[in-house]
């Protein structure tokens, strides 16, 4: 019996240890801000002081990419696949997807999805052969979200679901904040144990309305009020960076920070002596060139900089490789760990990166046709054989029409790329496309 004692004290002590040992993460993906609005990639324009910090003291990655829009970005980020397996229509993410939060969960995380959703389904694409996922069918405990199945004010007199119950606060209330306290409050309650927060952040997003820390509260400059909400963006994050040294937890949790897709149209942004137009929905560099930075004490011990390629479906294998998950394999998953390079050991990248964006496939009135590409550092092939060099031309004006042995290389070495990827998307029926 005294034996038994023992055995079953030393795995008690044995399964504490080892969730202690694994890392807290924390995924931040801000709405509709590109790489170009942030101190870290050059901007003198926009503060991010905390931002800046989380990069100056870990890694910032300069080859990162996401899709172009919203739920493309989402439903890649969820499920560690390529839009060509798996996207049917804007705001629809299958309930049949294996998500992060599911394989975080199995991995023994507490877990929570805070900010914004856009995974339900809308009623003009109701009458699709799939169902739209809610946050408790994605493996998340608890869920503090805008827009999960309908579309309310996000920021000032803001209408959010939290944990299914709808909350509506007044106008003189900025939505945000609540949203943040949220999170704040999840990790204050969990700091003993693993947590993984994906944090879809609601900012900055338009309509531009001014922050509480904005100096004209009337202000109807959509500029200048989104600057503030650069600012402000910033702001909540180092909120929960605080709160992280509060508790005394900071030094291993995983913070990693990126965005869903490129600035806003509407919007211009210097960047060193570019003007930058947002290019949010188009599929040039600025359209899906996104921020990506980690932080992490325990492991990253000096500043780096990092020139691998990147995207949204390797943020999944990454989690899981961090928290001891398990990567759902299959042969439509491509996304590749990075955890590696977070604990400076050996990683083998891609020298090259597919892509399938397609948002509205079925949507009536707004149907779209798919874009199919693929890119390294600086050549982009279309799969209708455009060819651009993206380094010298990243406004993609002036298509490679008399390739030189140096193109021709570079398309051939891109065909491989789309050749060993769908050339059309896996789930779309021609039979629902009006």
């Amino acid at each position: 019996m005294k034996k038994l004692k023992i055995f079953l004290l030393f795995s008690v002590i044995s399964t504490i240890c080892l969730a202690q040992d694994k890392p807290n993460v924390i995924l931040f993906m801000a709405d509709d801000v590109g790489h170009e609005c942030f101190g870290a990639y050059g901007s003198k324009q926009y503060k991010t002081p905390v931002l800046d910090e989380l990069a100056s003291t870990g890694i910032k990655f300069n080859h990162a990419y996401s899709q172009p829009l919203c739920t493309p970005s989402r439903v890649k980020i969820m499920t560690g696949k390529s839009n060509a397996y798996n996207y049917w229509d804007f705001g629809i993410l299958s309930r049949e997807e294996k998500t992060i939060g599911h394989v975080m969960k199995e991995a023994g995380y507490n877990t929570c999805i805070a900010g914004k959703w856009q995974l339900y389904g809308r009623t003009s694409n109701e009458n699709l052969p799939v169902k739209g996922a809610l946050p408790e069918d994605c493996g998340f405990d608890e869920s503090y979200m805008w827009q999960v199945n309908s579309k309310e004010l996000r920021y000032w007199g803001a209408k959010y679901e939290f944990n299914g119950k709808k909350i509506t606060y007044p106008k003189d209330v900025y939505g945000p904040d609540k949203i943040n306290d949220k999170v704040l409050d999840f990790i204050t309650r969990k700091k003993d144990e693993p947590f993984f927060i994906y944090y879809p952040m609601i900012m900055a997003h338009s309509p531009f309305p001014v922050t509480p820390f904005s100096k004209d509260m009337n202000s109807k400059d959509n500029q200048k009020n989104f600057e503030d909400m650069i600012f402000y963006m910033d702001h909540l994050v180092g909120r929960i960076v605080k709160k992280l040294d509060e508790l005394d937890v900071r030094d291993n949790t995983v913070i990693i920070f990126t965005t869903d897709n490129g600035t806003h149209k509407l919007l211009k942004s210097k960047l060193g002596d570019r003007m930058v137009k947002g290019a949010k929905g188009k599929t040039i560099d600025y359209g899906i060139h996104a921020p990506l930075i980690v932080n992490w004490q325990k492991e990253i011990k000096k500043p780096i900089v990092n020139d691998d390629i990147i995207e949204l479906q390797d943020f999944l294998p990454t989690v899981a490789d961090l928290g001891g998950g398990k990567f759902p394999v299959s042969e439509n998953q491509h996304g590749i760990s990075f955890a590696p390079i977070l604990q400076s050991k050996p990683y083998q990248g891609r020298e090259a990166m597919y892509m399938y964006y397609n948002p509205r496939p079925y949507e009536k009135g707004k149907k779209t046709e798919a874009k199919i590409f693929a890119q390294d550092k600086v050549w982009k092939l279309y799969s209708d054989g455009t060819l651009y060099n993206k380094e010298k031309d990243i406004l993609e004006v002036k298509p490679i029409t008399n390739d030189t042995k140096q193109s021709a290389a570079a398309r051939a070495k891109l065909q491989k790329v789309l050749d060993a990827m769908p050339s059309k998307s896996l789930v779309i029926n021609p039979d629902w496309v009006e």
